[in-house]
């Protein structure tokens, strides 16, 4: 009999934390995706380009829900590129677009996903991004590996919550090149701007 019963009581201990953390789940953060032409050329359909764009948000959202608390939902998806950039995009110019974008169409991130060379604050290689620390938008460079867009965007939207680079070379905030899982010792500082 007193086994049972403390069956029962280890069965309603355990219940009551998973009950009360799904009502204090946070509203999901929602990111506004605009797209470069050259991508949205890349796909067959544009069925095809929506639903791949919509799984690179997804399984971003996982990894920052896990590590910050919060979803990530998409918001607006467009195609289109700031007006006279050529070939070129050049992060300023970039940034006060998106900055207009924010005005129409509120949204927590703004994400410039390009199919093209970063004019400035580019990395050589597939890790390339570029985002100002404690503001809504982001340039994120595509790569077919939905992995490396992954991690690119993840480390961008870090920035954009206030962290800076990391260390530490397991951090999704490490300066280059980076397979990480966890925003690691940039986590509290994530978590406390955009986690709240």
């Amino acid at each position: 009999m007193v086994a049972r019963l403390l069956t029962i009581a280890l069965a309603v201990f355990v219940l009551i934390p998973f009950a009360s953390s799904a009502t204090d789940e946070k509203p999901p953060l929602m990111v506004s995706i605009v797209v470069d032409p050259l991508l949205r050329d890349h796909f067959t359909t544009l069925e095809e380009f929506e639903i791949h764009i919509l799984d690179i948000i997804n399984r971003t959202s996982l990894v920052f829900h896990t590590e910050v608390g919060r979803r990530l939902v998409p918001g607006v998806i467009e195609v289109s590129l700031p007006p006279n950039t050529g070939f070129s995009i050049d992060d300023k110019s970039a940034f006060a677009w998106l900055a207009t974008k924010l005005k129409r169409h509120p949204s927590r991130f703004w994400v410039f996903l390009i199919y093209r060379p970063l004019a400035s604050c580019s990395i050589p290689g597939i890790w390339s991004g570029c985002a100002m620390m404690n503001e809504a938008y982001s340039i994120v460079a595509y790569n077919s590996d939905v992995g490396f867009t992954m991690q690119n965007l993840l480390h961008e939207l870090g920035h954009n919550c206030g962290a800076d680079h990391s260390e530490s070379k397991d951090s999704i905030m490490y300066f280059i090149g980076r397979n990480a899982t966890s925003y690691g010792d940039k986590t509290d500082i994530i978590r406390n701007t955009c986690g709240q």
